[in-house]
């Protein structure tokens, strides 16, 4: 197996923070392998203590470590004690000179939807589409990226946690030199 291709999903939980490593062969998410430990530091979604929390943290990557596993970069999985979920709509005009919907259109779509009365103490963790409407007719695609049209249109639940909260866990493992790559809701992983 690629070492090197391999990874890295962290779920801090109440009871027990697990690590999960995975590789996509045959365009599939293979597990190679998984390690937990009882969480210290957090109590209620919060960090009680950073160092307890780190330490935790330190001992799964340290039982990586020993399998031949370095982990510099992970996935975050967010705890979902905490969490608002917020209903918002977006339009975008499509840039391009051709109107073919890109990625950069979608990105920029989804980042208008995060901008209508959130919180200010709230933090913007995740944007799941319920539907695009792309020049007022509904898509059967995901993201109607490569299809033609010159308004794109998105209806999607907008998922925050408490800015010191995501923060904290952010910076936890920053400090420890860990690079977050992403981060996604406990609820949105599991499934």
């Amino acid at each position: 197996m690629d070492k090197e291709n391999v990874y890295a999903d962290l779920d801090i939980g109440e009871t027990n923070t697990k690590l999960v490593l995975g590789t996509i062969f045959s365009e599939k998410l293979n597990i190679c392998g998984a390690f937990s430990e009882p969480t210290k530091g957090i109590e209620g979604g919060d960090i009680a203590s950073k160092s307890d929390l780190q330490a935790t943290i330190s001992s799964l990557i340290s039982k990586a470590a020993k399998e031949g596993f370095e982990i510099d970069e992970l996935v975050l999985v967010l705890p979902n004690s905490n969490l608002n979920v917020y209903r918002k709509k977006a339009s975008y005009q499509v840039q391009s000179p051709n109107n073919v919907v890109s990625s950069k259109d979608i990105e920029l779509l989804k980042r208008a939807c995060t901008r209508y009365k959130i919180p200010e103490n709230e933090m913007v963790v995740a944007v799941h589409p319920i539907k695009y409407l792309l020049d007022d007719n509904s898509t059967n695609k995901e993201e109607p990226i490569g299809m033609k049209g010159y308004n794109v249109s998105l209806d999607a639940f907008v998922v925050t946690l408490p800015t010191g909260i995501a923060r904290g866990y952010v910076d936890a493992l920053q400090d420890m030199g860990i690079e977050v790559l992403d981060a996604v809701l406990a609820p949105l992983a599991n499934a």
